[in-house]
This record gives structure tokens, sequence and C-alpha cells, in this order.
């Protein structure tokens, strides 16, 4: 029997509380039995990476490697945050870029130019790296 599957949207939060307009979209699972179980062997070593791992992310053990085995990466509020951060650092170093495209040619702004730039590609390569 196939599971039901109830999708929830929820609005994330920023830090001070305030309400995001960006939503994350998750499944509940409804009424899904899982009977079946499979045993792996591990090192202590690396149960307790697992075990830190899924705590980090406040999940528990099962849900954690299963998410990461069928989801192929498991990602925490704490990435979810960084990366809505970062399009935020990302769209205001856009602005500024625009902003500095409308003023007269000069060295220090050309080089300014070029160093928001950068900063603009540095946030991209992070974000890439994230998803």
């Amino acid at each position: 029997m196939q599971g039901m599957f109830l999708w929830v949207q929820k609005p994330l939060r920023q830090p001070s509380c305030r309400p995001m307009f960006v939503t994350l979209t998750y499944s509940v699972y409804m009424k899904e039995n899982r009977d079946i179980s499979i045993k792996i062997r591990l090192t202590e070593a690396e149960k307790e990476q697992l075990l830190q791992r899924s705590k980090e992310e406040g999940k528990s053990l099962s849900s954690f490697i299963r998410e990461s085995a069928l989801k192929g990466r498991s990602m925490s509020k704490t990435d979810v945050q960084m990366i809505y951060e970062l399009r935020k650092i990302g769209a205001n170093i856009n602005q500024l870029a625009k902003h500095i495209n409308t003023l007269p040619s000069d060295e220090n702004i050309l080089y300014s130019l070029d160093r928001i730039n950068q900063y603009l590609s540095d946030v991209e390569t992070i974000n890439r790296k994230l998803l």
C-alpha cells in the first residue's frame, strides 16, 4: 500500500521572528507503517557521527538516515535559513552594482564595481554548494 501525503506550507521565520515571503513545503506521512527494517554495520565512530549529525538537524536517527538515503542530502533548518540570508545579500549587492552603473565613470567606482561583482560571484558559489 502506498503512503498518503499531506502537503503543508509553513512560513519560514527570520531570526527576528518576522514572517518571510518564502514558504517551505514539506510532507507529512499519514498512516504509513514502516514495518521493514534494514540492518547495517557501522564502526562506533560512524555511529557517533550519524547520531551527532541527526541531533544537529533536530531529527531522529531513522529519519535522518532515511532522508539522506532517499533524497541524497538532508537539509537542516539552518541551511535553509543560510540560503535565504545569502540570497538577500546577493540581492543587495545587485542593487549596489546597478546604482554604481548609473554614476559617472571613475577609477574608484570601476574598482568598487569589480569588487562587488567578485562578492556576488562568491555568494553564488556558496549558494550552489549548499544546494
